[in-house]
C-alpha cells in the first residue's frame, strides 16, 4: 500500500513537482473532508462514488459483566467503485 509521499511521487512521474504534487493532494482530499462533513455525495464518473450514511446506534451486551452497552448514531464515508474501475484492478479489457 502506498503512503501519501508515495503518491506524491506518483504526481511526481506525470510532470508535476513533488511540491505541486503535495499541494494538489492536499487541496483535493481537504475539499472531499469538507464535503462528506457536509452530508454531502461526490462522485467520480469512471472512478467511483463517495456517500455519507447514517448508522443508527446500537445495543451491545459486554460478555464479561452482562452490562448492555449502547452506542450512539454516527455517519460513515462508504465508497462504491464504479464498474470502470473493477475491470481495470481486475485487469479486464475496459469497455467504455
Amino acid at each position: 500500500m502506498l503512503c501519501k509521499n508515495d503518491f506524491v511521487a506518483e504526481f511526481a512521474k506525470r510532470g508535476y513537482t513533488k511540491k505541486d504534487g503535495k499541494v494538489i493532494l492536499d487541496d483535493l482530499l481537504d475539499a472531499m473532508k469538507a464535503v462528506l462533513a457536509r452530508g454531502e455525495g461526490i462522485s467520480f464518473p469512471g472512478f467511483g462514488k463517495f456517500e455519507v450514511k447514517r448508522m443508527p446506534g446500537r445495543d451491545y451486551v459486554n460478555p464479561q459483566t452482562g452490562e448492555t452497552v449502547h452506542t450512539v448514531d454516527r455517519n460513515r464515508v462508504r465508497f462504491t467503485a464504479s464498474p470502470i474501475l473493477q475491470q481495470t484492478v481486475n485487469g479486464d479489457a475496459v469497455v467504455l
